[in-house]
């Protein structure tokens, strides 16, 4: 089972730095659970992202190198202005304990300049 949550952003001009991160929980070892952050431009394919492992609890943070938003390195030709956030929750053993969810998350935030 996966869900995935999305969260659209736009910026007045292109970024030049970029943070973000999601304050949750996964629990791989036990229940199957993993948790994934992801950046994409708008409507495109995933360019950035980061999986979370074994037994997580707390923040997972994406780091967007700068070179990747910007200059002759950039992922996305013009630079990154109009993107989306993904944050995906997947259980690939079916197990329930009760209440405990196999993973979860609370708060996302994004930093950028």
């Amino acid at each position: 089972v996966t869900s995935t949550v999305v969260q659209r952003f736009s910026a007045p001009r292109p970024l030049k730095q970029l943070t973000v991160a999601v304050d949750g929980y996964a629990n791989s070892p036990d229940l199957g659970g993993t948790l994934r952050l992801e950046v994409a431009p708008r409507g495109e394919a995933v360019i950035w992202s980061t999986p979370s492992s074994g037994r997580h609890n707390g923040r997972l943070t994406l780091e967007i190198p700068e070179e990747g938003l910007h200059g002759d390195a950039a992922k996305v030709p013009g630079g990154l202005q109009d993107f989306d956030v993904r944050v995906v929750l997947r259980s690939i053993s079916g197990v329930e304990r009760g209440d405990t969810a196999c993973a979860s998350f609370g708060r996302l935030s994004i930093h950028a300049r």
